[in-house]
């Protein structure tokens, strides 16, 4: 059964604690944002996509406190989501005026189904709740959901904010629960909830299929495992969707916002670029360990909404981002 979240809705939210001083004051809290660093909470800066957009923040005159559940260091702030004291302890240290969330499970068969619920759903919840106790209202709070909430697009249409939610694994279910616990703030705190369709890049760990594929060509294997290679996927460049990230978090919030291309590709399409680009043909064996049940055989976004807020945006091609990281497996 299908099910929508509908006053997640396509407008945004504003807070009603505001009221018509926050109406006069939205329009010009783009520009002031432009115009002056922030201070960004950015959980999980030592992830894949915590790598690049860290950087990619300070690049705009951003000051940016990144967290780190196993790696704190002098420039990461220790935190564990899931531990609500915590995570207050770390948001009356840092003070951000903009939180961007990424830490939690990223992978559906990366753990157990309690783990990716707690750290999913838990982890989110924590922060929202220590942000709402908060006397100052920060500029904005910027949740990380998923595509895979979505149930398969009819004849591969792209998918739009207000398509037909149905989960078909624990991950996709956490991230649907996260969203509709998150609307209950909606009223209070000025939340975006993002949706990234799949991406890729250098760092990113060789459990996703771009970058096992990539690995496998750069070492010369001479066999690569593979799942269903005929899926369709939206496949973005991971920078492409940092500059979303960055344009985003110096907006007003939005609600609902597909991070996608708007272009679909094969994943056998992945290997065929690699084997054109290094020369190198390992044989493709389709391994039933990799084969998810339930899969949506085509998952393609709409960008008709992401660029009407954010503006027009530039996508690298499949062969720049495959090229790329058969060069160098790491973002540097």
């Amino acid at each position: 059964m299908t099910r929508s979240i509908e006053s997640l809705g396509s407008q945004p939210r504003l807070p009603a604690r505001l009221g018509h001083r926050f109406q006069c004051l939205v329009q010009t809290n783009f520009l002031a944002n432009v115009r002056m660093g922030k201070r960004i909470l950015l959980t999980a800066a030592d992830s894949f996509t915590g790598t690049w957009l860290k950087p990619a923040l300070e690049r705009r005159g951003h000051t940016v406190i990144g967290t780190s559940r196993r790696n704190p260091s002098t420039e990461l702030m220790e935190l564990d989501i899931v531990d609500p004291v915590a995570v207050r302890r770390c948001i009356d240290e840092a003070r951000p005026d903009i939180l961007i969330h990424l830490a939690g499970i990223a992978f559906a068969n990366h753990s157990t189904n309690r783990n990716t619920y707690l750290a999913n759903v838990i982890g989110a919840l924590n922060l929202a709740q220590a942000f709402e106790r908060l006397r100052s209202l920060p500029d904005h709070l910027v949740f990380v959901s998923s595509a895979t909430v979505y149930s398969s697009a009819v004849d591969g249409e792209p998918i739009t904010e207000d398509h037909p939610v149905d989960p078909h694994n624990h991950y996709s279910a956490s991230k649907a629960m996260v969203e509709i616990a998150l609307k209950q703030y909606m009223r209070d705190l000025p939340i975006s909830i993002v949706r990234p369709f799949n991406y890729t890049g250098a760092n990113q760990r060789d459990i996703f299929f771009p970058a096992k594929v990539a690995k496998c060509f750069r070492e010369r294997d001479s066999e690569l495992h593979v799942g269903n290679i005929d899926v369709v996927r939206d496949l973005s460049d991971v920078r492409d969707i940092c500059e979303m990230y960055c344009r985003l978090a110096e907006s007003e919030s939005v609600g609902l916002l597909n991070f996608c291309s708007g272009k679909g590709i094969r994943m056998a399409d992945i290997i065929s670029e690699c084997a054109r680009l290094t020369g190198h043909e390992p044989n493709v064996i389709r391994d039933p360990r990799f084969i998810r049940g339930q899969e949506v055989p085509t998952l393609i976004g709409s960008t008709q909404r992401l660029e009407a807020l954010l503006g027009p945006l530039q996508f690298r091609t499949l062969e720049a981002t495959m090229r790329d990281m058969l060069r160098n497996p790491t973002n540097e």
